[in-house]
């Protein structure tokens, strides 16, 4: 008994879609491993991985992460300028006749 063409052809279809989804799937798995970062944000890769939270290790800012220094350089910052602001800005003063 011969196959019928249709079932020939449905072969052919399905045999290119199964190669061309290992293709896609195979380069899909290289993209990933190329883009996905393997360690934390801005982690350097030969450091020690950074903490979650800075209260973790308060006493060493080199394992917080990048976000953290920066909140808490702002954090003094703001500190600094409202202490200067309230020593050195007097306000006005009134002035008696």
């Amino acid at each position: 008994l011969r196959s019928a063409p249709f079932f020939d052809v449905f072969l052919l279809v399905m045999s290119f879609a199964a190669s061309a989804l290992r293709t896609t799937q195979q380069r899909a798995q290289a993209v990933c491993a190329r883009v996905v970062p393997k360690r934390a944000y801005g982690a350097p890769a030969d450091g020690p991985p950074p903490v979650d939270y800075p209260w973790m290790a308060p006493s060493e800012p080199s394992r917080w992460k990048s976000e953290h220094v920066v909140f808490t350089v702002l954090a003094g910052w703001a500190v600094g300028l409202s202490a200067a602001k309230a020593a050195f800005g007097g306000g006005k003063k009134e002035e008696k006749k």
